[in-house]
């Protein structure tokens, strides 16, 4: 038997129409259609998403048909290899606009170093590095490791002045100082905007798709997280927005521009850290719930933490607000984050305990 006709019959089985399994898949109707008459054969991850939505193995489906097999293996390589290009091309496009603000400077752009610096540094540079942080947060084929390229671009940012203007003023003076390290925190909060919205919007795709999935609680976690992450790292945005104003209606000054970032920012980071600690408890209380996580629901605590590390020790550092300078705090922001889904899985826990309590089995009554 082919695929297609397993396939048929497997939904069949299950009782959905074509339409229905096509919402679910992500494809169109005709497409399933295709599948199911032979006049196509399915992608590698249509096949596992099917698997997963018809209860049916993958051995299942697949046995038997040499067809579908050639066709995958073809199919996985091909798309193996545009996955390949298509992430170094999401990290060598950063590279490329860097090298070329370098090469603008030092071939008569640097001349004019108030606007070399408002161009580049305020506005070429975080665009490019915002776009390269969504598209990578966007591309599922990284599995979360887009996020170690965090001080690959904080990097950048600290290389471009001391590669220009610092280059320069070495040569003339004839001395040698060190990169100006704080230049970091600048182009880690611009990706970390661009891969909080691309990922948001990647994990809440994968809720859609896929209902049934042991991991619907980390991607809740992952959309409320990374959702108030980007209007936390986009703090900057209503700073330019606020200076505008102002340039507009001189009465408001720069203390109103100042005044206006810091409260914002600090309720924009208090509202990070409620609604993802929110989603961290709700996350755990699901995990304890779900016989599938048994075992390895203790894999959410790291996750979170490094979660809190990143958005909360960075948001701390953005705002900034009084700790930001203190040791303790990224140390402080993984424990809070590591704590708050093992305490949703206490409750939840302790919730299953009051209830056997309250209505013991039949053989865990007393005689």
């Amino acid at each position: 038997m082919n695929i297609g006709d397993k396939l048929r019959k497997a939904r069949q089985a299950l009782g959905q129409t074509q339409e229905q399994v096509a919402e679910a898949v992500g494809v169109s109707r005709q497409t399933v259609s295709n599948w199911e008459t032979g006049r196509s054969l399915p992608d590698v991850l249509s096949v596992i998403r099917l698997s997963d939505l018809y209860g049916v193995s993958l051995d299942q489906l697949l046995k038997g048909d040499d067809t579908m097999l050639h066709h995958i293996e073809e199919s996985t390589n091909t798309v193996k290899s545009r996955q390949r290009l298509a992430r170094l091309l999401e990290v060598l496009s950063f590279l490329v606009v860097w090298a070329v603000c370098v090469a603008v400077f030092w071939l008569g752009g640097g001349s004019d170093a108030m606007g070399y610096s408002i161009l580049v540094m305020y506005l070429v540079l975080p665009v490019t590095t915002f776009v390269c942080g969504l598209l990578m947060g966007l591309d599922t084929s990284w599995r979360e490791r887009q996020w170690l390229f965090l001080l690959y671009f904080g990097v950048g940012y600290v290389l471009l002045p001391y590669g220009t203007f610092s280059a320069a003023n070495m040569l003339t003076t004839g001395t040698f100082h060190l990169p100006e390290w704080q230049y970091i925190l600048y182009g880690t909060v611009f990706a970390m905007q661009g891969l909080c919205l691309g990922s948001a919007i990647r994990w809440g795709r994968a809720l859609r798709r896929s209902p049934g999935d042991k991991r619907r609680p980390l991607w809740v976690f992952g959309v409320v997280w990374g959702s108030t992450a980007f209007l936390l790292f986009s703090l900057h945005f209503y700073e330019f927005a606020a200076l505008l104003l102002s340039a507009i209606s001189p009465a408001l000054g720069e203390v109103f521009v100042s005044h206006l970032r810091q409260v914002l920012g600090e309720a924009l980071l208090f509202l990070h850290l409620a609604a993802s600690g929110a989603a961290a408890l709700w996350a755990g209380w699901r995990l304890e719930k779900d016989a599938a996580w048994a075992g390895k629901k203790w894999l959410a605590l790291p996750l979170c933490g490094l979660a809190f590390l990143l958005g909360g020790g960075l948001g701390a550092c953005l705002v900034p607000v009084g700790p930001a300078r203190e040791p303790w705090l990224w140390p402080a922001a993984f424990c809070l984050g590591a704590a708050l889904p093992g305490l949703g899985m206490a409750l939840g826990r302790l919730r299953d305990r009051l209830r056997r309590q309250q209505n013991p089995r039949p053989n865990e009554k007393s005689d």
